[in-house]
């Protein structure tokens, strides 16, 4: 188990599943489901490979692809807040300004809310982490990294 899975489970993560679009690695994780409001609280860790960055959730130029999660309509969720990370500066070649950007590790935070108290077989939550990848040499295209977690 590597130190990242560590510390979430240390945090009371019950729930997680991975996938990898490079320079990309998503990870979704999930608290234990609160019984009093059927709400359960996520975290998306994004794990950027070294000379790369992402692009904010809300870039600064509009050119630039925004990095946002989504989840395919399910029968029994409704995606509630997100929190998404303020990211840092990078000054890059091809650019006269610093940009905000997330690198290496980017964490976002959420809740997702249960229509009712789920029994018996239930479909797999299917999570999207849509980003843009950069380097110093230029912009790949927009890419999705798709995620199913268990609730």
């Amino acid at each position: 188990m590597t130190r990242k899975m560590l510390l979430l489970k240390k945090e009371g993560i019950s729930t997680m599943a991975r996938n990898r679009v490079k320079p990309v690695t998503a990870t979704v994780s999930f608290e234990e489901l609160n019984s009093m409001t059927w709400s359960r609280s996520f975290i998306v860790q994004l794990d950027i490979d070294p000379g790369w960055y992402i692009n904010l959730h809300q870039p600064k130029h509009t050119f630039l692809h925004p990095t946002f999660i989504t989840i395919k309509p399910h029968p029994l969720i409704k995606l509630g807040s997100i929190e998404y990370p303020e990211g840092s500066l990078v000054k890059i070649p091809y650019s006269p300004a610093w940009i905000p950007v997330y690198r290496e590790t980017a964490i976002i935070r959420g809740k997702i809310q249960l229509a009712f108290k789920p029994s018996g077989t239930i479909e797999p939550c299917t999570w999207q982490i849509y980003f843009q990848a950069c380097s110093d040499t230029g912009c790949q295209e927009a890419k999705i990294i798709t995620v199913q977690t268990p609730l």
